[in-house]
């Protein structure tokens, strides 16, 4: 939570450009960075629960931007990140049930979709595709 603790909403506020998107649609953005100044790779724009809760196209992503690319992520903050991933994998296993994360991930979509409904279809499948791994 320390890594998605340095990401605040952000909207497009013009075309992107991926195809998917629209004027408006939410992301995520590193807290330390003003995305709009330069090129973005702060910024994330997950089309979907599935991949904001793929840890390799959300949470690795952010960790790689503020520990090897941010420029304002205070010295301090990415060697306690550093120390907390190296116990998380313990931790995770130890304190928290199957599915967890998922369930986080669901929480964080909720609040940059608010008006968007999520079909329980999508949910299971979203269960489904992690248990045929």
């Amino acid at each position: 939570r320390l890594v998605i603790s340095q990401l605040q909403i952000l909207r497009t506020d013009e075309k992107p450009g991926r195809k998917c998107l629209y004027i408006g649609f939410p992301g995520l953005k590193c807290r330390h960075c003003d995305v709009r100044a330069h090129n973005r790779s702060g910024a994330h724009f997950p089309t979907s629960v599935k991949t904001l809760s793929d840890s390799k196209k959300t949470l690795f992503a952010v960790d790689e931007h503020l520990q090897n690319k941010c420029l304002h992520c205070p010295q301090e903050l990415k060697d306690e990140i550093s120390r907390v991933k190296a116990n998380h994998e313990f931790e995770r296993r130890a304190k928290f049930k199957y599915g967890g994360q998922r369930a986080f991930f669901f929480e964080i979509w909720k609040i940059l979709h608010p008006d968007q409904k999520m079909a329980q279809e999508t949910i299971l499948q979203i269960a489904d595709d992690k248990g045929s791994r």
